[in-house]
């Protein structure tokens, strides 16, 4: 279908006199609670807009319509040190990849599966490492052509009987189970940029003397997969692996790290994205999210395009993989909070 019409008056995310911090003995916790306040009014401000501009018919309910016999809807909230309020009775879409309230709420849950899974590794003396996975790109591709081709590479190099050089490699060093995030961002130079993360969970400590020349198998593997679709990767670029030495301190970076991405890729942080970049004097590296905010906030055609190509394009897409042997361990449901 194509995009809705209707246009309205942009309105900036996130950016309200009421959030500023106020000085005070505590100055930091007043900041981070400012923050989050900006982040989160400016999460259902553009949730708000996207009841106008989204494609997705469950987005254009969200919030906004009733789940209760004869439409009516309640309050909620509770007391004390993290007092709450909201509507309840009301349509939530749970959309992870265009829903900027429902996604942040997903995030956090995650989030929270993610620490505790590395819990869980590290409790059994293993060991945790990241690998990125990425493709050459150029601007003009299509994000729906990059994306089956990222997706289809994967399938070839881990399923099958191409997959079986996948599966020695990991039992050859000791990993018995991943996570994969998929992660998409945009550059104006370069386009859309989609790309996976794979949380590795080793069954011990691994040397960093290997990890060389693991990459560079993973790499072989990976370029052969890519190939297939007719797509490159450079070996400076396309496979990267860091490992974490073990200690409590590099899992919680890790962890960390993790987090940060989950969350960020969910719209966690509702932020303007070419704002973000110019402070630090570099060109724009946006999220969609940050797309969306840009688009809301200016009126620019070329980023509420840039939206809509996106939500053409990311439905079927998981944001997590768990691989088949953490599911018979069932450590995502049953691991205490």
């Amino acid at each position: 279908a194509s995009p809705p019409q209707q246009r309205h008056p942009p309105v900036p995310p996130g950016n309200y006199p009421n959030s500023q911090s106020r000085p005070c003995q505590c100055g930091f916790e007043v900041d981070l609670v400012a923050a989050r306040t900006a982040a989160r009014r400016g999460r259902y401000s553009a949730r708000t807009r996207l009841w106008y501009l989204s494609n997705f018919r469950r987005v254009r309910k969200c919030g906004r319509v009733s789940v209760v016999e004869g439409g009516a809807v309640y309050l909620r909230g509770r007391t004390g040190d993290d007092c709450k309020a909201g509507f309840g009775g009301v349509f939530k879409c749970g959309s992870i990849w265009v829903c900027p309230v429902c996604s942040a709420k997903v995030a956090r849950e995650r989030i929270g599966e993610l620490d505790r899974l590395l819990t869980w590794n590290t409790s059994l003396g293993g060991s945790a490492g990241m690998v990125t996975f990425t493709a050459s790109h150029y601007k003009g591709q299509k994000l729906k052509t990059l994306l089956k081709a990222m997706q289809n590479a994967w399938s070839r190099m881990t399923t099958g009987r191409a997959g079986q050089h996948w599966r020695n490699l990991q039992d050859l060093l000791g990993v018995h189970g991943y996570v994969r995030a998929l992660e998409t961002v945009y550059r104006d130079q370069n386009g859309w940029h989609p790309h996976f993360h794979l949380l590795l969970l080793f069954d011990g400590p691994v040397a960093q003397s290997a990890v060389e020349g693991f990459t560079d198998l993973l790499y072989g593997l990976w370029e052969k997969a890519l190939a297939s679709q007719g797509m490159t990767a450079s070996r400076r670029h396309g496979v990267n692996l860091r490992l974490s030495s073990g200690t409590a301190e590099s899992l919680e970076l890790l962890g960390e790290y993790l987090a940060k991405m989950t969350f960020e890729i969910a719209g966690g942080r509702f932020k303007s994205g070419r704002k973000s970049s110019a402070k630090d004097g570099g060109e724009p590296l946006r999220t969609p999210f940050e797309i969306l905010a840009d688009g809301l906030e200016t009126g620019l055609a070329d980023d509420l395009d840039l939206w809509w190509e996106w939500e053409d394009s990311i439905p079927g897409s998981r944001q997590l993989l768990y691989s088949s042997s953490l599911k018979p361990a069932a450590v995502i449901t049953h691991l205490p909070a």
